[in-house]
């Protein structure tokens, strides 16, 4: 059993920060290889890139082929939506995602943030996507108000009510 050594009364302002010195110098005396250098500027870019919001959606050529063959264009609030229903799927832990927005549909990867095809509604006629593991569909009341189409529009909005004590 290991008995604590007795302190001075003196010494009662508590204890004693520990000097880093002499810990790297007994580890160096030992051969243990000391920290990295930079190993805590990795560490801050981890935590940056943790932080950082997310990067803007990537349109493949086949996508922005098809999203332009149909005449359809994408509003910055739309691409906002769209962006954080990935971010949602993300979070989610999905990879390959079918994103229902409107008369839409993109097949989206998600870790790589990439949209790979578009479809519009004459091309969804069919109706089977293959290979992807989730689907989100973006909100109805999220596709036309460009307000709600940030970081906050994770919940749908409340329908106005209309006197009668029920919601149109």
């Amino acid at each position: 059993m290991v008995q604590p050594i007795p302190r001075p009364l003196g010494d009662l302002a508590g204890p004693r920060p520990v000097q880093p010195s002499t810990a790297q110098g007994a580890a160096a005396q030992k051969g243990a290889a000391a920290p990295p250098a930079g190993a805590s500027s990795a560490f801050a870019r981890q935590v940056q890139q943790r932080l950082a919001p997310a990067p803007a959606l990537k349109w493949s050529r086949h996508a922005h082929q098809r999203l332009a063959g149909s005449g359809r264009t994408l509003a910055p609030h739309e691409e906002a939506a769209i962006a954080a229903a990935v971010d949602r799927v993300a979070h989610k832990g999905g990879r390959d995602s079918l994103v229902l927005f409107g008369d839409l549909a993109l097949v989206v990867n998600v870790p790589s943030r990439t949209v790979i095809t578009a479809a519009d509604d004459v091309r969804l006629q069919d109706g089977v996507f293959t290979q992807i593991d989730s689907a989100v569909i973006v909100p109805p009341a999220l596709q036309d108000q460009p307000w709600r189409a940030g970081p906050l529009a994770r919940k749908l909005p409340v329908p106005p009510n209309d006197g009668r004590g029920t919601t149109s």
